[in-house]
């Protein structure tokens, strides 16, 4: 399977959920209802099973559940994740080594557009956990719209990722580190990393050398957290006291 002819197909589409988790929607057609804000928030989960060779979908979809925190949020599902029905071009490849490769970007960047002409927002917040994270920064470089991006639990040097699990990095992605643009797509885009000091996923050493290559985004340790606790159970207060002071 070819980056072109994946690209073409792949599509997150199915999985756009609404606040409070509304099912599937049509894009087509603008809401009837004009937003509260000018900000659109999109939460992007992590990597779930990759191992897995037919279904790699999260069995604790985080930052769905952090969306269901966070008041007229959206969520945008990844290419070949909670399919609802097969797709031949999703194989394995699409969720290990082309996980966050140029198909995955170039799919879920045009649904994302699609969205946010559907909702008629002006501007785009990102939030990513884990493999999402690495996800939001990318298509924070394709998408003018993106002014900020808030990463949890996120790999951000993935060569640095990969030698701290003693593993290979996946081979058809691209790095944030090397690929990623000062100020995204709009030129000043707003980014904010939460690192977990004792996450024995990702660790929070693989990002040093990506904060000085970006000094000019924000880091802020949690020190008692590992990758899962506990960005539930305080996630309405971080936006309260730390996002949205």
């Amino acid at each position: 399977m070819s980056e072109h002819h994946s690209a073409a197909k792949l599509t997150p589409s199915h999985h756009i959920l609404g606040e409070y988790g509304d099912p599937t929607i049509g894009l087509a057609q603008p809401l009837k209802r004009h937003p509260t804000n000018d900000r659109l928030t999109v939460y992007i989960d992590g990597d779930g099973n990759p191992q897995e060779t037919t279904d790699p979908s999260p069995q604790n979809p985080v930052a769905q559940r952090l969306a269901a925190q966070d008041r007229g949020a959206w969520v945008v599902g990844r290419p070949c994740y909670q399919l609802e029905q097969p797709n031949v071009d999703c194989t394995p490849q699409v969720w290990r080594g082309a996980r966050y490769g140029e198909s995955v970007l170039l799919a879920m960047t045009k649904v994302i557009q699609q969205l946010l002409a559907h909702t008629g927002h002006q501007s785009i917040r990102l939030v990513g956990y884990s493999g999402g994270g690495t996800l939001a920064v990318l298509l924070s470089d394709r998408l003018p719209s993106v002014i900020e991006v808030i990463t949890l639990a996120a790999p951000l040097d993935l060569a640095a990722w990969a030698r701290a699990r003693g593993s290979l990095p996946p081979e058809a992605s691209l790095d944030p580190l090397r690929h990623h643009q000062t100020g995204g797509a709009s030129g000043m885009t707003r980014y904010t990393h939460l690192v977990a000091g004792r996450d024995s996923v990702v660790p929070m050493g693989q990002a040093t050398a990506y904060s000085l290559r970006f000094p000019e985004e924000q880091f802020h340790t949690f020190p008692l957290y590992d990758h899962v606790c506990c960005w539930l159970r305080d996630w309405s207060d971080i936006l309260k006291e730390l996002i949205d002071p």
